[in-house]
């Protein structure tokens, strides 16, 4: 039994060392296949980063042209808002100015017509009295003449 057990194992070792030097080349072999299969898996990786790549930047072209359009829309609702704002300040500011012209119009009209008054008594009192100092000196020539 020995010998047999000794026999079958010198066969398998026979064989290993045959296996062995018949694939004399299987470290080239593994070499080509992990060559291979990593150059595979590089391609599909880098075409999984390429395809990510191109969807980031629609993605981001995408949001650029939203937000370029909101801020367009923010442009123009600041603008409509400024110019409404400035067309108030604007009114209020001529309201403002009409009120104070009313204001001045009403104190001058009322100025004038206390000047006006003043000045139609002061002509009223010069002519009171140039009728006075006429009517005097004709009466005064009329009594010379009779006397």
């Amino acid at each position: 039994m020995k010998r047999i057990a000794a026999g079958v194992l010198f066969v398998i070792m026979m064989l290993g060392v045959g296996a062995t030097y018949a694939f004399s080349d299987a470290g080239l072999a593994i070499s080509t296949w992990f060559h291979h299969s990593f150059l595979e898996r590089s391609n599909g990786v880098e075409d999984e980063a390429a395809n990510e790549l191109n969807s980031s930047l629609k993605i981001l072209s995408i949001d650029i042209q939203n937000t370029t359009q909101k801020a367009g829309e923010q442009l123009m609702e600041f603008q409509v808002k400024m110019t409404a704002d400035s067309e108030k300040t604007i009114g209020e500011h001529n309201d403002h100015y009409f009120q104070q012209l009313q204001a001045t119009k009403e104190n001058l009209i009322k100025e004038n017509k206390q000047k006006i008054q003043l000045y139609k008594e002061q002509a009223k009192a010069r002519e009171a009295a140039q009728i006075t100092q006429d009517a005097e000196s004709l009466l005064a020539e009329l009594l010379e003449e009779q006397n």
